[in-house]
């Protein structure tokens, strides 16, 4: 099914590399996102709607496992993810909306920084 192919991609493609192609790039090239597999380092282009569910999944993973871990990264996974799903996921939609899209990496790391300081204060 769908939902078991986007789960292995996303247990076996290099998540580094998917990190690295977020930052570095603002759209998936119709030809595929490249990715390498981190088990046979085989390498491979993801189809646009495919790489983007993959994005999604590392997307959620990393707001779960700390909402302030990087919200550069998940923000930027999500950026990349986007236009190519039939619906984006409601946090785009809003991060697109607010301009956040158009903010620099300092300015999200800014924005994580007092958010960490928010929480640590609210839960001291």
């Amino acid at each position: 099914s769908e939902a078991e192919r986007t789960v292995f991609l996303y247990c076996t493609v290099s998540q580094v590399g998917l990190y690295r192609e977020a930052r570095t790039r603002s759209t998936i090239p119709p030809s595929g996102l490249p990715v390498v597999n981190c088990q046979t380092n085989e390498r491979a282009l993801l189809p646009p709607r495919l790489a983007a569910r993959v994005l999604v999944l590392l997307s959620a993973d990393i707001m779960e496992q700390d909402p302030f871990f990087d919200i550069f990264l998940a923000c930027s996974l999500l950026r990349l993810a986007a236009p190519n799903l039939e619906q984006p996921p409601l946090l785009a939609a809003v991060l697109h909306d607010a301009g956040f899209w158009e903010l620099t990496e300092s300015e999200h790391r800014a924005i994580t920084a007092h958010a960490r300081a928010l929480m640590a204060k609210r839960n001291a």
